[in-house]
C-alpha cells in the first residue's frame, strides 16, 4: 500500500479484496512517468479535497505505469493518463476514461460512474 496526497493506493490484488470487503470501485489510474497530462492531474485534481474524500469515499485506487504495467482483467491500455473503473468484484470493466479535466469534471466523472456502477 502507498499513500501519495491523501489518497491509498494499492496493488491490484489488494484493491480487489478491499472493495469486495467495502463495496467500493476500483480506479486504475494509467500513467507513465513523463506524461504531461498525468502530473496535472496528480497536482491540480487529485490533490483537492472533495476529490480525495470521493475517492477515499468510494474508491479502492490502484496507480499502474503503463510503460512497465500491464492492466487486468485483458485491459487494452488508452492513452495517459487513464482511468479504469472496475466493478466491486473485480471482474468487469465499468467505465474508461483519457484525458485530463478539471476538478469539476473529474468529480462528475466519480458520480456518473458510482451511479451507474
Amino acid at each position: 500500500m502507498m499513500i501519495a496526497h491523501g489518497v491509498q493506493r494499492h496493488s491490484y490484488k489488494e484493491a480487489v479484496q478491499i472493495a469486495k470487503k467495502e463495496k467500493k470501485i476500483i480506479l486504475i489510474e494509467g500513467f507513465i512517468p513523463y506524461c504531461r497530462g498525468c502530473i496535472k492531474m496528480d497536482r491540480e485534481v487529485l490533490v483537492e479535497p472533495e476529490v480525495k474524500e470521493a475517492l477515499n469515499k468510494d474508491f479502492v485506487l490502484v496507480k499502474k505505469n503503463l510503460l512497465i504495467e500491464k492492466l487486468p482483467l485483458g485491459i487494452k491500455r488508452l492513452g495517459t493518463p487513464s482511468f479504469y473503473f472496475i466493478n466491486t468484484e473485480g471482474t468487469k470493466v465499468l467505465e474508461m476514461v483519457q484525458g485530463t479535466g478539471t476538478v469539476e469534471e473529474f468529480m462528475e466523472l466519480l458520480k456518473s460512474v458510482k451511479k451507474n456502477q
